[in-house]
């Protein structure tokens, strides 16, 4: 039997990982190795599977764009998208035919897309019947439904599916139009066709149980896979590197700019903050993440707003190593974020020592394991109230750090590679000096939630 780890997300990301993606890169790499058995990557392109090499896979360092230049055509190319969005949804709303033509306009742009995919000169993936098939990551892209077919039916290989949220489906109000029937095509595939199901935290399994449930859906085993939050490791930071660093004290947010993940809110606690006596005294708020959808208004006010614009710093295609910098000298860390199925960044900065006042929706309370300061994401005023604290009253702080350097329990990708392997009835190699993994929540025997 051989594990083959589905990489197509990874192996054509081009900016330094985050998100999903870091998820897939880290498990995976955690992976490998840890079984007798044994694993290899693979791609799906052209309706066809190719076998990668791991090393070239794994070599994503060398990847990065030039330093400011993604920022610059993102933020371009999102104002001119979503300009013509705009006008387009307009007209198609006027005339009450918005949903069934976006979903043709996304059906066509799916088929081209799929058309210009690149060419792969790697071998045919050998995959047969008995084999597991590890599917980590969701790409917008790719067919699934045809990728599972193939793989359950015409491969007679096992599907073992990850569901990271339900976010789509829950609050389609973040995402852009179609998003919702989109994702809800794909977790309806990737339950059918799924085995086992891992799941990043007991918020995301009962949010998972309860999609299931809606939808009809038999649902197969579930684990619980808590995320590792151990950076890579990091070295020196380039002259370019060094240069981008905050020049005075700073509040770290980690995170793709998009509207669920809250920033605004940051937005308006220093603007009201702008004519109180001690507004010079915070710290900067330092932002380390691509810009997503639907934040071209945010970032504009930012920018224009001249009594806090010199508050805010904007990072993109930050490194590893500048990463860890950014943690390592951060006064503490925020995370306002409306709804998580885990909330890496929370236990990132966690297992930096680092207090955090952190959102109490989904799972964050779960990846802090309640050593965060956690507060409603809809109460500014409590925000306001608790970042001015947190960086004005020292002796404070310090008490949030000692409680998390005594109560917060790192969890790193080896423990959660454990984990993965437990639910798949497969042993790990214990390392010498290891801890024995996390216990496996899972439901080997559930009922048809129909």
């Amino acid at each position: 039997m051989t594990i083959w780890l589905h990489f197509t997300g990874s192996y054509f990301w081009s900016r330094p990982p985050a998100g999903i993606i870091r998820v897939e890169r880290e498990l995976f790499a955690a992976l490998v190795g840890k079984t007798d058995e044994p694993m290899r990557y693979c791609v799906f392109v052209g309706g066809e599977f190719y076998e990668v090499d791991p090393a070239g896979a794994l070599s994503w360092t060398g990847q990065q764009a030039e330093t400011g230049k993604a920022t610059v055509l993102a933020r371009l190319r999102g104002a001119v998208w979503a300009g013509g969005k705009a006008v387009f949804y307009h007209f198609l709303c006027e005339g009450g035919r918005a949903e069934p033509v976006l979903r043709q306009i996304l059906a066509w742009r799916n088929r081209f897309r799929r058309s210009q995919e690149p060419r792969i000169s790697s071998p045919v993936a050998d995959i047969r019947p008995g084999d597991r098939f590890l599917t980590v990551s969701n790409d917008g892209y790719l067919d699934y439904p045809v990728m599972f077919h193939k793989i359950v039916e015409e491969r007679q290989a096992t599907i073992i599916g990850f569901f990271h949220d339900v976010l789509p489906v829950d609050f389609p109000e973040f995402f852009v139009r179609g998003t919702k029937a989109r994702m809800v095509d794909y977790f309806r595939a990737l339950t059918s066709a799924s085995s086992l199901l891992l799941c990043n935290s007991v918020c995301t399994r009962n949010d998972a149980l309860k999609f299931i449930e809606n939808q009809g859906l038999t649902a197969p085993p579930l684990a619980v896979v808590p995320l590792g939050c151990n950076l890579p490791a990091s070295g020196d930071l380039t002259c370019q590197e060094a240069a981008r660093l905050p020049r005075s004290t700073y509040i770290l947010f980690v995170s793709t700019i998009e509207r669920r993940k809250n920033h605004r809110m940051l937005y308006e606690v220093y603007a009201e903050m702008a004519g109180h006596a001690d507004f010079e005294r915070l710290p900067t708020i330092c932002m380390v993440g691509m810009p997503g959808w639907r934040v071209n208004d945010l970032l504009d006010d930012i920018e224009l707003n001249d009594r806090i614009a010199h508050k805010f710093l904007l990072l993109d295609n930050v490194s590893d190593a500048m990463l860890a910098r950014l943690y390592h000298d951060a006064l503490f860390c925020v995370y306002p974020s409306y709804y998580e199925g885990w909330g890496l960044p929370v236990s990132e900065a966690l297992a930096f020592g680092k207090a955090v006042i952190a959102s109490d929706a989904g799972a964050l309370p779960e990846a802090s394991a309640g050593c965060a300061l956690h507060i409603s994401p809809y109460d500014t005023r409590a925000w306001r109230e608790a970042i001015c604290r947190m960086a004005f009253d020292h002796q404070w702080r310090q008490q949030w750090e000692r409680r998390v350097k005594s109560d917060f329990k790192p969890h790193d990708w080896d423990q959660a590679a454990d984990i993965v392997l437990e639910a798949m009835d497969l042993k790990p190699t214990p390392a010498p000096g290891t801890a024995p993994p996390m216990p496996v929540l899972v439901e080997q025997e559930l009922p048809n939630l129909a």
